[in-house]
């Protein structure tokens, strides 16, 4: 069922654990930082006779607080985004149904949020085991000398977050050129003002070929006389529907290599009209037309493809094809078809990936089909004559319902929703991990101005200029960035197997989809560098050196 999408669930479940991973570094940091400011606070606490036991359940409490507020607010946000993505597609899924916020999604999502709450209360915690507490407040080169430390460790962590965000963020944007690159693809037919829509004939009104044929082309008459039809004609076969028709072909005189394959391109069959519906253009000869009909010569048209495989340096047209197998004996005559024109190769199946090799069109007109799919271009918006498609069919037969109507943008649009929610999901993905790591720069550099504010009034007060405090900080800021790029930039490469086969048009280590996203990085992470360096700029020197 979900083996088209396998290798996208795999993808998005990547991205899941790296966006969870960021955010657990985030929060790492942001303890650590917070817990450092409140040594204080704990030393006061504990020398009015708080124990430790008191102090660790405090911190623990507070934490699963966070974590719970931050599961159900979650919980809100994926709620509205499940929606969002059927918007996007998502509902085009194989057991789309399925994808909802059960009992079970939420369970899991509260006991990750209270594990989560309780594992980064722990850690704040588990420093003050066997903590002199009291040293706070006699030990302050010891102080600065544990804040150097810690201050490595925060900066450790800033740089897997850029490292992680960047990694992630090549990937989305690899989807995003591949998926740029999927549109710009010539499917070798217009979609625009094509209506389509199927009509089933029941063998017990219509049981021979005659009855069948009768119908048909009363059918596609009617069409076509509704007032804003430019053509319409029927076919056994739609682009890019997912359902295909495929058999074993071979052209008179043509002598298969040894160990050659059987070939077995796509078979349509369509009426006049199918070629001028879908804007299809001819590469020599004709298409078909009303005059192609049972009791007239037998014709087909073949693709480029089959053109060049079977009459190489020839004109095509003329020649005859054959639904047989090459070298055996059958039981029947093969019923050769004239080749009367070749057509361009169009997208069949899909618009990016592998296409069944060739493909030929027979005359509907001489082979009566129990189920047509009407294929309708109009001068104006396709859904306006709807109703009066229906209509001309109810006239033949009421109890004829015109079913799976669509317009061919719409089909279009379909055949590239698993491409589409897999670059929306990892896009989204990466603008959050973009999002972590900037609050992540931003509050190591936010915490190192106030820790060093004594430092920067003592600088401004014997006249350094306040740019060069702004470049003090924006450095050990950017410092972190380049550390993170280049981590990041190894592991995207190190890791592109894991995009390389659901990319169209692009490498997997594109340079171009590199630099831009380095790009991006830098200059969201300079915009968090900013603020706190632009902060450290307006610090007065005689408020600094009096605190």
């Amino acid at each position: 069922l979900i083996r088209d999408i396998r290798s996208t669930l795999y993808l998005l479940q990547v991205g899941v654990l790296m966006v969870l991973l960021i955010g657990c570094v985030n929060i790492a940091n942001l303890i650590m930082v917070r817990s450092t400011g409140r040594s204080r606070e704990l030393a006061t606490r504990a020398a009015l006779g708080a124990g430790n036991l008191r102090l660790v359940r405090q911190l623990i409490s507070e934490s699963v607080v966070l974590g719970v507020l931050g599961g159900i607010l979650g919980l809100a946000v994926g709620f509205g985004a499940l929606r969002l993505f059927m918007v996007f597609g998502a509902d085009h899924l194989p057991r789309a149904n399925d994808i909802q916020l059960d009992g079970g999604v939420i369970a899991i999502t509260f006991a990750l949020s209270l594990v989560a709450g309780f594992i980064f209360g722990i850690i704040p915690a588990l420093r003050l085991r066997g903590a002199d507490l009291n040293a706070v407040f006699r030990e302050e080169g010891r102080a600065v000398a544990v804040s150097r430390k810690a201050a490595a460790a925060r900066g450790l962590l800033v740089v897997t977050q850029v490292a992680l965000a960047f990694t992630m963020l090549i990937g989305a944007g690899l989807l995003l050129a591949s998926f740029a690159k999927t549109l710009a693809v010539d499917p070798g037919f217009r979609a625009d003002h094509v209506l389509t829509g199927s009509v089933s004939l029941p063998v017990t009104r219509y049981p021979d070929d005659a009855a069948r044929q009768r119908i048909q082309d009363q059918i596609v008459a009617r069409v076509r006389s509704i007032p804003g039809v430019e053509y319409a004609a029927a076919s056994t076969v739609l682009p890019l529907s997912d359902d295909f028709d495929s058999s074993v072909m071979s052209a008179e005189g043509y002598v298969a290599q040894p160990g050659e394959s059987i070939l077995s391109p796509l078979r349509i069959m369509a009426t006049s009209g199918y070629f001028e519906a879908l804007e299809i253009k001819m590469i020599s000869g004709r298409t078909f037309t009303d005059a192609d009909r049972e009791g007239s010569l037998p014709v087909a048209i073949i693709d480029e493809f089959l053109a060049l495989k079977y009459f190489p340096g020839q004109d095509p047209i003329g020649k005859r094809i054959c639904q047989c197998i090459p070298g055996v004996d059958l039981f029947e005559a093969p019923e050769w078809k004239t080749v009367i024109g070749v057509a361009p190769t169009i997208r069949m199946e899909n618009l990016t990936g592998e296409q069944t090799p060739g493909q030929y069109y027979f005359a509907l007109a001489q082979e009566a089909r129990g189920h047509l799919n009407l294929v309708v271009r109009t001068r104006g918006e396709p859904t306006a004559v709807l109703p009066a498609l229906r209509a001309a069919v109810a006239e033949l037969d009421p109890d004829l319902p015109v079913h799976s109507v669509t317009t061919m943008e719409e089909t279009m649009s379909e055949s590239l929703a698993t491409t589409r929610i897999r670059t929306i999901l990892l896009a989204g993905f990466g603008s959050i991990a973009v999002l972590l790591a900037a609050i992540g720069i931003y509050g190591v550099l936010a915490y190192s101005v106030a820790q060093r504010k004594a430092e920067i009034g003592v600088r401004l007060a014997l006249g350094s200029p306040k740019a060069t405090v702004f470049g003090l900080i924006m450095g050990q800021g950017m410092k972190l960035l380049v550390a993170g790029l280049a981590i990041g930039g190894v592991a995207a490469v190190m890791l592109s197997g894991l995009v390389e086969g659901l990319l169209f048009g692009v490498d997997a280590t594109e340079p171009v989809v590199y630099a831009v996203v380095a790009i991006v990085l830098s200059l969201v992470s300079a915009v968090a560098c900013g603020v706190p360096a632009r902060r450290a700029m307006q610090i007065e020197p005689g408020v600094a050196l009096r605190g």
